[in-house]
């Protein structure tokens, strides 16, 4: 860590001393400082466990901008995640170019406009929740390299604000998911500053390694010779689609907000995501209190199903192994037989049971959180929050319930 924060002062020196006299380097910053603990010992909801800890939603995060002149500015964005041992991460990279009132033109390491709360996603300081409702806001990345455009403007009672981009996504190594021609438009209406909606629709080729999760599964599809099934569940540039629409009321201190989102990926073992949230909160001077309901409602991909073949489920000699198999540690016991080998209908009734009926890939299928939450701001650039959650997932058998309390400041 100590390495990387030398490193970044280093390059903000080298990048200081080549600007010219005239541009100046403005630095904003904000933190969370996040603590919580849940009610399981045996797994960890949000991250939180039955011990308290401060790690997984703490942040502290450094913007630094400076104008170019003739229309042009550069920004980044370095954060460090207790999530990720505070370890410094680039953010954001991006230069924009403002061509005139109305249109303006950002390229380089840019956030992907997913949801409502986007491009605020981790400046707690911008909403009322300790962090945004994790049903919806739980995509594995939130970043892409490309270029966006947006334009601005007032139409009818309308302020408008619409967006179109495009790039790419590859997380390296490090990352399961890849997606190129990353692309997508949206659209923000403002009405009388106390109505707000937003509508966004993104595409791109998706690639989903699923072997961290379906190691043996993946082993035993190709044992069998099931090429297609296999190459379901490892999507490859796959056609992927989101669709995102929401809206936020704040009227006369009384507070609504709504954002439903589905994500579906093609010829994909991966569920179909369909996400959705209603929060509803009152404003009481300094403090707002709140309470939020998170829904999933996944669903098989029916589409994956007719790469199984019937072959599978009846047992077929061509399908049967020919001795005995080696299975990665971690095998479930349900795809083996009583002299601990797998067969073609176990195999199959796994693949239905828990793949497709009850997606597995989705790590947050068919579950509910409700939230109470309350935020008093102490000063203008400092707020204190807690939120109590009950989380529960009935095809996992699952449920737990979370304390989370901190403090978010913008400096």
């Amino acid at each position: 860590m100590k390495r990387k924060l030398v490193s970044l002062s280093v390059l903000a020196v080298a990048v200081s001393a080549s600007l010219p006299a005239s541009a100046e380097l403005q630095f904003r910053g904000f933190a969370s400082i996040v603590g919580g603990t849940s009610s399981e010992d045996s797994w960890e909801y949000r991250g939180y466990s039955d011990k308290l800890n401060f790690k997984p939603e703490s942040l502290f995060a450094l913007q630094a901008s400076t104008d170019l002149g003739e229309g042009l500015s550069a920004t980044t964005q370095i954060i460090a995640r207790g999530a990720n041992d505070y370890n410094v991460d680039m953010e954001w990279a991006y230069v924009t170019y403002q061509i005139d009132r109305n249109w303006k033109v950002n390229a380089g390491k840019l956030r992907v406009p997913f949801y409502r709360y986007s491009d605020f996603l981790d400046v707690g300081f911008s909403y009322n929740w300790v962090k945004p409702p994790q049903l919806v806001y739980s995509l594995p990345f939130n970043t892409y390299e490309g270029i966006s455009v947006i334009n601005n403007g007032r139409v009818a009672d309308f302020d408008y604000i619409f967006q179109g981009f495009t790039g790419a996504y590859d997380g390296g190594e490090d990352s399961s998911v890849k997606v190129d021609g990353l692309s997508g438009v949206n659209l923000t209406l403002d009405y009388d500053e106390w109505l707000s909606l937003r509508g966004g629709y993104i595409v791109g080729d998706v690639s989903f390694d699923a072997g961290s999760s379906f190691g043996a599964l993946t082993q035993l599809l190709d044992f069998y010779r099931l090429e297609q099934a296999k190459n379901d569940l490892v999507a490859q540039e796959d056609p992927g689609v989101f669709i995102g629409v929401g809206g936020k009321i704040d009227y006369n201190n009384w507070l609504a907000e709504v954002e439903y989102t589905e994500l579906k990926v093609d010829n994909s073992l991966l569920a179909v995501q369909k996400r959705s949230y209603v929060s509803f909160g009152r404003r009481i001077d300094n403090l707002v209190l709140q309470v939020t309901y998170e829904k999933a409602d996944d669903e098989s991909n029916e589409v994956a199903l007719s790469s199984i073949p019937t072959a599978l489920a009846s047992d077929t000699p061509t399908l049967s192994p020919q001795g005995p198999v080696t299975l990665p540690a971690g095998t479930p016991v349900v795809m083996l037989d009583a002299t601990g080998q797998p067969t073609p209908q176990l195999l199959y009734n796994f693949i239905h049971d828990n793949v497709l009926n009850e997606p597995s890939v989705s790590e947050l299928s068919d579950a509910t959180v409700l939230s109470f939450g309350a935020r008093y701001d102490i000063s203008y650039n400092a707020a204190v929050k807690v939120e109590y959650s009950k989380f529960e997932q009935d095809n996992r058998n699952r449920d737990a319930s979370a304390l989370r309390f901190g403090i978010d400041l913008m400096f």
